[in-house]
Order: C-alpha cells, then sequence, then structure tokens
C-alpha cells in the first residue's frame, strides 16, 4: 500500500518542502485508507499579512481507533511526537509524515499492538511556509514553553494536558556537521536524578547502540551534569 500513498516528499522527489494544505490532504488521504488513524483540528496559527491562518493537526495512531483520550487503550504507553516548531527544521515534518504513513499502512503497523502514538507533524506552519525558524509573532517556538505566547506552542500543550502521552518526542533539524544525530535526554533538575538516570543508561544507550550498528555519528545534546 505505500507505493499507493507516497508523502508528499516522495511524491514531489524531495525537490521541495510541503506546505500546510498538502499536509490536510495527505493526512486526509491516509485517514481514509487506515482504521487505526484519527486526524484531527488541535490549533490554528494566527493570519499574517504574508500568511493566513492555518490549521495545526493532531493524528492518533492505535489499534482501537481512538478518538477521544478515554476511548484510548491505556493498558499500552503512548507516545507524543512533535515536529518541526522551527519551521526552517523541514526535515522534522517530512520524517514525521513518514512515520505516520509507515505506522498506519506499512511495515511498522505491527507496533499498534504495542504502543499508541499520536503525531503532530507540523506546529508551526508559518515558519515553514517563509522557511524561518521563528512563528507567525516572531517567537522561537521552542523557548515558549513557559509563556506560552505561541498558538503553535500552546496546541502542543493543549494536546499533552488532553491525552497526557507518557513518552514525548521533539523532532528537530541540524545543520550538516561532523554528527548526523543529536538526541538530549532528561536534563531539567526538578526531575527525579533516578529518571534522569534511566533516560541516559537505558534509552539512550540503546538509541547509540542502533545507530552505531547503521554507522551513524552521534552526539548528545545538552548535556548537563549530574547533580
Amino acid at each position: 500500500e505505500l507505493s499507493l500513498l507516497p508523502t508528499p516528499a516522495e511524491e514531489a522527489a524531495y525537490l521541495r518542502y510541503t506546505q500546510n494544505d498538502t499536509i490536510a490532504a495527505f493526512l486526509s488521504a491516509l485517514d481514509a485508507r487506515s482504521p487505526e488513524l484519527a486526524v484531527m483540528v488541535v490549533g490554528r496559527s494566527l493570519p499574517t499579512d504574508e500568511y493566513g491562518a492555518k490549521d495545526i493537526f493532531l493524528a492518533v495512531l492505535s489499534d482501537r481507533s481512538a478518538t477521544t483520550p478515554d476511548t484510548l487503550d491505556r493498558t499500552k504507553p503512548t507516545v507524543l511526537v512533535t515536529a518541526a516548531q522551527h519551521g526552517s527544521e523541514q526535515s522534522a515534518k517530512e520524517a514525521a509524515l513518514w512515520l505516520l504513513r509507515d505506522l498506519a499502512l506499512g511495515d511498522l503497523r505491527p507496533l499498534l499492538g504495542q504502543v499508541n502514538v499520536l503525531v503532530m507533524p507540523q506546529t508551526n506552519p508559518y515558519g515553514n511556509f517563509m522557511n524561518i525558524r521563528r512563528d507567525e509573532l516572531d517567537l522561537d517556538m521552542n523557548r515558549d514553553h513557559i509563556k506560552l505566547e505561541s498558538a503553535g506552542v500552546r496546541a502542543i500543550h493543549r494536546v499533552f494536558r488532553t491525552w497526557m502521552p507518557e513518552v514525548t518526542i521533539d523532532v528537530h533539524e541540524k545543520g550538516d556537521d561532523y554528527y548526523r544525530v543529536s538526541i538530549g535526554c532528561v536534563s531539567n533538575i526538578n526531575i527525579a536524578a533516578d529518571l534522569q538516570d534511566f533516560s541516559r543508561r537505558v534509552i539512550l544507550a540503546e538509541i547509540e547502540k542502533n545507530l552505531e550498528e547503521k554507522s551513524f555519528t552521534f552526539h548528545e545534546y545538552l548535556v548537563t551534569e549530574h547533580l
């Protein structure tokens, strides 16, 4: 079925970035083919002179076809993936759409028997369209998770508080340098020390092992001292 539904990037032969209207069409087509998928609007960016207001989407993948948090199978962990808070980090969005397609129709589909997956593939439509880091309010969204002024950041928090995932993954993109993959662990000093230790000793170690097997150079992002 993958050949019947290429991602927008695949359809464009990776020659142009996927825009929000195309994301909406792709999610609609994917939703029509996958009984495990539900798509909903969870926010809307603000209009500007250069670019109109755009919907911010959430895709929910579950083998029970959950459309609300109370219909989600809570015997399994729930993972929330957010992408493209920085609009110029376009690969994060394209990767999220690829992941969605493979979970809904492809060889990753069996994973839905073990985990629920929530995906917000594009959280900064304006920055994406303009190919700039910031949003329509000239805010760096990834620095706005305290004041919550950005419509996109508020949408992320709304989804988190509504669906309460056990795991969150925020996907970014970095420049072409020595390290091909950078991953940050739990580093907030307010988080329990044993959880910080688990994130490095177990989760990060497993990721590093798999990346090394694929010959990807690896770097831990935002290394902090243990207190």
